[in-house]
């Protein structure tokens, strides 16, 4: 499958820099929940907590909140929105 035009600046801007300023972060799903669903398309509200570290420093963390929209095509899922709430 070929990279969604959305994708490009994480690729392109947002990898080399976290290399560079030696940038960790480590998320978890803590819950999910289900707000609609059909057969061909899904919404499911994602609780995540995340731990980054910048160098050397001291590893912060914090909890967000993501609304994820999924699409059917043919047999898999793919997520078609990714939207912090």
């Amino acid at each position: 499958m070929p990279m969604i035009p959305e994708a490009l600046p994480i690729t392109d801007e947002v990898i080399p820099s976290a290399k560079a300023k030696r940038i960790t972060s480590k998320a978890t799903v803590s819950a999910a929940g289900s707000v609609s669903a059909t057969s061909s398309h899904a919404v499911v509200l994602v609780f995540v907590n995340q731990n980054t570290t910048i160098g050397g420093g001291a590893p912060t963390d914090s909890s967000s909140v993501v609304k994820v929209t999924m699409t059917r095509v043919d047999d898999r899922w793919l997520v078609s929105g990714f939207d912090p709430v």
